[in-house]
């Protein structure tokens, strides 16, 4: 008997114990930007108390590794996910979030691809019967005490650039900002977004940036890199990629302005305070 009393007793410290360690994951007060190392992809995670963002999945499943990580037990929601542009290396982990999570709300920018992984995107997207909202900068949203401002696309997507030859200059480019810090994400924005939103004067100005396709050549001009002016930039890519991204001239060109470099690949999943 004393033997059953014994199990019930360490069970319980058990159980407490992980009940506090799952409880003192959650703080109301703190918010976070996690910026995922999931390989040649781009994937991150906003949070603050219960509410979840996640920004684009990544190529694969690691995804829902990261959430399980982060996220107690008992929380099956996501209060909002943000696919950039509908490329392999940012949607294919989000089918899985749709398939396990109660996802509330999806924002794209209504680009498509024809590939049949994104068909079975679009099958998880409909099967969730989530809100889904077209992105254009007149969209902008607020969760708990954190502002999600579109930048780009400026308008709805045409017809003609629903199925745009370069998907890349369809990404949504997002301020995320609170009362403290400012995190800019271009998905793969190249340089023709760049240039269009120093046309406009668009504020860019961030603590934080997530580099566009993952440090190509194709993006992060000098003029871009000075209008935001960031602290830090991120790089999100998979080691020995076979784009060779970070490209070494354009991690030279932010050290060059002084901005301090992390590669996912190299220093693993990047957690900035918001």
């Amino acid at each position: 008997m004393k033997k059953i009393y014994y199990y019930i007793l360490v069970f319980l410290a058990i159980a407490l114990v992980l009940l506090f360690i799952a409880v003192r994951q959650i703080d109301d007060d703190a918010a976070s930007v996690t910026f995922f190392d999931i390989g040649q992809g781009d994937s991150a995670l906003i949070r603050k108390g219960s509410v979840q963002v996640v920004i684009d999945g990544g190529d694969n499943s690691r995804v829902i590794e990261e959430l399980g990580e982060r996220m107690p037990p008992w929380d099956h929601k996501i209060e909002m996910i943000i696919l950039s542009h509908p490329h392999f290396d940012h949607f294919v982990g989000l089918i899985d979030i749709f398939q396990r999570y109660d996802v509330e709300k999806f924002v794209t920018t209504g680009a498509l691809e024809t590939t049949e992984d994104f068909q079975v995107f679009l099958e998880a997207v409909r099967k969730e019967n989530c809100e889904v909202v077209i992105a254009d900068s007149s969209k902008d949203f607020r969760l708990s005490d954190i502002n999600f401002d579109i930048l780009f696309p400026m308008r709805p997507l045409q017809f003609k650039d629903v199925y745009a030859k370069n998907l890349n200059n369809t990404s949504i480019v997002l301020k995320v900002s609170s009362s403290k810090v400012s995190v800019l994400f271009t998905g793969d924005a190249e340089k023709e977004v760049e240039e269009k939103l120093l046309e406009e004067n668009v504020d860019l100005g961030s603590d934080i940036l997530k580099a566009g396709h993952h440090g190509s050549k194709t993006s992060s001009t000098e003029d871009f890199i000075k209008a935001v002016d960031p602290e830090k930039v991120i790089f999100s890519a998979g080691e020995d990629n076979q784009f060779n991204h970070p490209t070494e001239l354009i991690v030279d060109r932010f050290q060059d302005f002084g901005v301090e470099t992390l590669t996912t690949f190299e220093v693993g999943d990047v957690e900035v305070e918001l």
